[in-house]
Order: C-alpha cells, then structure tokens, then sequence
C-alpha cells in the first residue's frame, strides 16, 4: 500500500492571500481522496497539477464554511468537464450534509436554475456534444453518505473508522465525539512545508503557527 500527503490549505475563517482554506489531499494507492475543501481548494488542485475530475472520495469533517466552502465548485467542476464520463463524486460527511447538498443541486436548490441551462437548452446540448457528452445530460448527484461516530466506511480494500474524542466540546455541524483532540498540540509544533502560495516570508514554512509567533532572519 502507498499513501501520500499534500496538505492544499491550512488557513483559518481569517482571509489571507498566500494560504488557503483547510484542505488535504491523501493519494491511496490509486485513489485520490480529498479531506475538507476550504477556500481556494480547487485552484489549489489545479496548482498541484490536478484535475478535479481525478478527485475519487470527498471526507467533509464538519460544516462549517472554511472547511466546506469550495463543496459546491468541486462537484459542479468536475461534473462539468467530465461531460458524463466519470460516476459522481462520493462524499462522507455528517449531518445534516445531505440537506445541504441537496439545497445546492436540488431543481429549487441554489444551482438549480444553473442546472437548467446546462441540461435542457439546445445551446447546451450543442456544446455538451460536441465536448463528447451524450444526450440526455443528467444533473450532478453527489453520492453523499451522512455519517457519526464510529462509522465504519471501506473504500476498494481499505477499512477505516472514526476515532471519538469523548471530551471534545460539541460545536454545530461537527460530531461531538468525532473532532481531532488539537487543544493538545502546542503551536510550535505544528510547523511545517505546506503548498502555500509562493513569496511569503521563511519560504512557506510555519503555515500553521501564528504571525505573532513568527520571527524572520
């Protein structure tokens, strides 16, 4: 087994133009699995040489905005230039995920009228064939599973499970026994390389440590 590591994004809810959001990309194998999609997710991707479309496996570890944001440009990304060629995206995440995918992509949902175009009008048609799709076209149905703790999920061979974390203390949307035990971290020693954007101070180490903490040379 071979597995790997690019940690896309490690920002904050804070704005800032050389890191993005959280996001975590995990090469198993054959397999490419994306943990969180925050802010700028998808372009990072794209940095890295990667097509969204390459992106098997969706972890969403809780829902909120810095963490999910680039959900709905991930799926309609890679539903758009995959021209009905590849299956949907899977995606594991906690409730209510599934209501909030579906107020995306739903015929009310927030892309609905989007949808639309793309799948009824014969402009669309026109192009979609010509891009190699064939007709009908359907809608992008992200094949979301809700999950809470200790779910067990088996993806082509490989079997994992949630670990709890009983003292965590229960914030909506996140698991309250599913989130990372990180108050035990201390912050000096969560530096390290990250794909951050170039020209930022001491290369692009520290990502995670606070600008207060940071010292140039």
């Amino acid at each position: 087994m071979s597995i790997s590591l690019t940690l896309l994004g490690t920002g904050t809810p804070s704005p800032l133009v050389h890191r993005g959001g959280s996001s975590y990309l995990v090469r198993l194998d054959d397999q490419m699995l994306l943990f969180d999609c925050g802010p700028a997710c998808v372009r990072r991707l794209l940095r890295k040489g990667i097509c969204p479309t390459k992106i098997d496996t969706l972890f969403l570890t809780h829902l909120h905005y810095d963490h999910f944001v680039d959900y709905a440009y991930l799926v309609l990304v890679r539903w758009d230039q995959s021209v009905g060629k590849i299956p949907d995206l899977n995606v594991y995440g906690p409730s209510p995920a599934q209501r909030v995918s579906d107020r995306l992509f739903d015929e009310d949902g927030a892309f609905g009228p989007d949808l639309a175009a793309r799948t009824e009008h014969p402009g669309s048609h026109f192009i979609y064939e010509m891009r190699g799709g064939v007709l009908p076209r359907e809608r992008p149905r992200p094949r979301l599973t809700e999950v809470a703790n200790g779910s067990q999920i088996t993806l082509a061979g490989h079997h994992g499970r949630g670990r709890p974390c009983p003292d965590a203390a229960h914030v909506p949307g996140v698991p309250i026994r599913g989130r990372r035990q990180v108050h035990r971290i201390r912050p000096r020693h969560l530096a390290h390389r990250v794909a951050d954007a170039p020209g930022t101070r001491r290369g692009r180490a520290a990502a995670h440590v606070p600008f207060r903490q940071r010292r140039s040379r």
